[in-house]
């Protein structure tokens, strides 16, 4: 008798086994893999806890964000058991007319600031209902963001010298990428 297909117990990739595979990926890229594990190596990861920025009034309190002004990167919010569970971008358009989209500008959205709409907030919504056959709230999404951790890689400035700084944006735009294809986060849809 044939044995049934099953899925893995063992469905996350350990560091190392990520590290091996892929030898052959840009420093940069490998650097902020090896960052996100742990090892100081030059990469500026920046912490945060949503529950300290989100105000249920509506309006953040998004000063913690300011060294993000300007900045072009990636945003990994993880659960209680450091897993990430959202990855995303910020300060990636092309566009001069977007110059306050920036890094701050995207998360202080997914947080909720001003609009409690948000891509993270209605992927809450969608996925936690259909997996716990019962509607969840806009409210109770914001109090999911409000319970996880926040990481965040600047690749750096959105401009120099006055015009798009187009390195910047590209490595945000490959690391999200290659983090979303690793990692599979459970509400990047």
């Amino acid at each position: 008798m044939k044995k049934p297909i099953r899925i893995s117990d063992n469905i996350i990739l350990s560091k190392d086994s990520i590290l091996n595979r892929y030898q052959n990926l840009d420093v940069y890229f490998r650097d902020c893999l090896e960052a996100l594990y742990g090892k100081d190596n030059g990469v500026d990861i920046k912490c945060f806890l949503p529950c300290n920025i989100i105000n249920n009034t509506g309006k953040n309190s998004a000063l913690a964000l300011n060294s993000l002004i300007g900045k072009a990167g990636i945003y990994i919010f993880l659960d209680q058991d450091l897993v990430p569970v959202y990855i995303g971008k910020g300060g990636t358009s092309s566009s001069t007319a977007d110059d306050a989209k920036d890094l701050k500008f995207r998360i202080n959205q997914q947080l909720g600031g001003g609009n409690r709409h948000n891509t993270l907030s209605n992927n809450i919504i969608e996925i936690e209902s259909l997996l716990s056959n019962n509607t969840i709230t806009e409210d109770e999404s914001i109090e999911y963001i409000k319970s996880f951790s926040l990481l965040v890689i600047s690749s750096g400035d959105r401009r120099k010298n006055g015009s798009l700084f187009q390195d910047s944006i590209d490595n945000a735009n490959t690391l999200e990428t290659i983090l979303i294809a690793l990692f599979h986060p459970k509400y990047n849809k």
